[in-house]
């Protein structure tokens, strides 16, 4: 018999100025959830695709189809990014197995400063970083300069911009006002780390899996423009910052790569990240990686640093899909009590690569 899953993805945002803001990261999603639909009718799945807006529209789909594992691709309902926990709490309700992480670990990486704390106190090095008041204060300027300023509740780049990284009251007014102007707030404001970018991406939970680690190479960018990724970078194509960027494999000496690998396992315990995630690093001028971001249930469209690494790890998109959705009805990757009992389902997928 085969596998039934139901792959759920944000409503189309049909009609969206491409200006809005986060509008084009999410629309971007209802062409990933085919390119997974298509990857997983490869392996021979029976799949259900479904576009939601509410919690009770996820409840509708799961019951509709009665799925053996529902593979998670809404990164918001309706549009807002707050209630992207509010789908994995459902599934966790309804006792079926789903890929990704859970409601506890979305909601704390979509709090940035408060998973920054966490990860402090789980020893992993993190940049100083304070929520910005109504009125800015001394306090964000302690810092030092330069700054970069983000949303504290967003992800995919959003409300990041060439402006973001200021090194001057003046500019941090500014940011702060165009952040402000755009709905955006609460703002953090976090100690820049001039330097490197890099990206892993994990695999599995039990042990967790890194794929060859990625580099966001800025050779390209405008020599005006810091060295960051952007909102632009990552969904306006045609952009300077989309033409100037491009991922590659990251040639790191056998220290740091120990200590990037060590780090990323060390973020993705300490958030309780699910079955794939990627954690970004910036490795400054004494070699030192930063953690300065964690993003469970990260992109997975074709064409993104996540699926360039499965591939470079003899993963094709196929094999990486199918492993995620292993990884999510294995007993040994979720707690046993979200399998349903009236039967076991079919597992797909190659073996997966060794522990780094």
């Amino acid at each position: 018999m085969s596998l039934r899953v139901l792959v759920l993805h944000n409503l189309d945002f049909e009609g969206a100025s491409p200006a809005d803001v986060g509008v084009v990261a999410r629309a971007e999603i209802a062409g990933v959830a085919r390119a997974v639909s298509d990857a997983l009718v490869e392996r021979n799945a029976a799949v259900h695709l479904r576009a939601v807006r509410s919690v009770g529209e996820v409840v509708s789909a799961v019951r509709q189809f009665a799925a053996d594992v529902v593979f998670n691709l809404c990164e918001s309902l309706s549009g807002n990014a707050r209630y992207e926990s509010s789908v994995a709490a459902v599934l966790e309700r309804l006792q079926v197995p789903f890929t990704g992480s859970r409601a506890q670990c979305l909601r704390l990486c979509l709090n940035k400063q408060a998973c920054g704390e966490v990860l402090r106190r789980a020893g992993v090095p993190v940049p100083e970083a304070v929520l910005v008041d109504e009125q800015p204060r001394e306090l964000e300027l302690e810092l030092g300069w330069p700054l970069i300023l983000k949303p504290n509740a967003e992800d995919g780049s959003t409300g990041i911009w060439s402006g973001s990284v200021v090194d001057s009251p003046a500019g941090f007014a500014d940011a702060l006002a165009r952040l402000r102007a755009a709905g955006l707030a609460p703002v953090i404001a976090q100690r820049y780390i001039e330097g490197r970018e890099i990206n892993v991406a994990l695999l599995g939970e039990q042990p967790r899996r890194l794929l060859p680690i990625n580099e966001i190479d800025f050779a390209e960018l405008p020599a005006e423009l810091p060295r960051i990724v952007s909102y632009e970078c990552k969904w306006i194509d045609g952009s300077s910052e989309w033409r100037g960027t491009r991922v590659v494999p990251a040639e790191l000496d056998p220290s740091t790569a120990r200590a990037v690998a060590r780090l990323a396992r060390a973020a993705a315990d300490a958030v309780g990240m699910g079955s794939y995630g990627r954690v970004d690093f910036r490795i400054d001028a004494q070699g030192r990686p930063w953690v300065v971001d964690v993003n469970p249930n990260c992109a997975l469209a074709p064409d993104a640093g996540f699926a360039s690494s499965a591939r470079r790890a003899s993963l094709n998109y196929a094999d990486l899909i199918a492993a995620i959705v292993e990884a999510a009805i294995d007993p040994r990757s979720e707690p046993a009590r979200v399998i349903p009992s009236r039967r076991r389902p079919r597992l797909l997928g190659p073996a997966l690569p060794s522990p780094a």
